[in-house]
């Protein structure tokens, strides 16, 4: 049954013996760095079920994904608390490589619940969008577990340059998406334009930390510019997706309010640094009638950065 259960998704008979054998491996792992790696191996397990729920013609698509992002975000948030659970006690050398495992399954999620929200209806993206934003905040937090492994002295200076370089790279890219898809849908720019480029300053900036080698600040910046791409995501999706439902409402008089779509999932492990920039001016709120998720928060480790390798 448990083999049988391996290619089932929410909805079928043999689903809840999946999870339950899941469940049952995770009890009897021996570290919390076995526990960790295999929650972020079942993360990969329901982002494979939200992209095979998302091709799918069957009517209950919406039941299904809400039971698949469900499991998202309880073993995102258990890997959240791994983390800094190990951070605090675990050897540096497993703390290192699982911090590393969960940053980069967390980008090849990221990137694959991306791609399935194209075909996903404007109410069915909504759970997604939040688990694709913990998922980037999970990523982040381990990059933050990196960079206090490295002021400990157990990660090189060359590679935490690497890691943070490379973070900073895909948040810009992200925010440059977010830009362009407003440049191209709209002659006047929307209001998640705004809040997209101030996430470039703040980035901008963190590359100029990088390049000084001060990465705990370098980091704050980073996630300073993470929540201003969410806060630029959320502006875009209550624009369009209020545009879009008011449309089929004109078809159907069943359909529920725009949704603001969340990330407002807390990735810390130590007490947080507030991004000094936030989302204030009048264009980068939400359009009239939308709701607004409380405010992300951020990640900062508690040690100073070191200037050796």
């Amino acid at each position: 049954a448990v083999s049988a259960s391996l290619g089932s998704i929410p909805g079928d008979p043999l689903y809840q013996v999946k999870i339950a054998s899941e469940r049952a491996r995770i009890a009897v792992a021996q570290s919390a760095s076995d526990k960790t790696t295999l929650r972020m191996e079942y993360v990969g397990r329901r982002v494979d079920e939200v992209t095979r729920i998302a091709g799918s013609p069957v009517n209950d698509n919406g039941s299904r994904l809400n039971t698949a992002v469900k499991h998202i975000k309880q073993d995102l948030g258990s890997v959240q608390q791994s983390l800094s659970d190990m951070s605090k006690s675990a050897e540096p050398k497993d703390v290192v490589e699982v911090a590393k495992l969960v940053d980069t399954k967390s980008e090849e999620y990221s990137a694959t619940l991306e791609k399935s929200n194209d075909q996903l209806s404007v109410s069915d993206q909504v759970g997604v969008k939040e688990a694709k934003a913990m998922v980037e905040d999970i990523s982040v937090q381990a990059v933050a577990v990196l960079v206090q492994a490295h002021a400990n002295g157990a990660v090189s200076n060359d590679d935490i340059a690497a890691t943070v370089g490379a973070k900073i790279e895909n948040i810009i890219n992200k925010a440059n998406l977010v830009a362009e898809a407003n440049a191209t849908t709209s002659t006047q720019a929307l209001p998640g334009t705004e809040t997209a480029n101030q996430a470039l300053t703040a980035l901008g900036a963190a590359k100029d930390l990088l390049g000084q080698q001060d990465y705990v600040s370098a980091l704050t910046k980073v996630i300073e510019g993470k929540e201003l791409v969410h806060a630029a995501e959320k502006i875009v999706d209550a624009t369009t997706g209020a545009a879009a439902l008011s449309a089929l409402s004109a078809a159907s008089s069943t359909l529920a309010d725009p949704l603001i779509i969340g990330g407002n999932a807390s990735v810390s492990i130590t007490p947080l640094i507030t991004p000094s920039t936030t989302c204030g001016t009048a264009a980068c709120q939400p359009p009239q009638g939308t709701s607004t998720a409380s405010q992300p928060t951020g990640v900062s480790t508690s040690t100073s950065p070191s200037s050796g390798g």
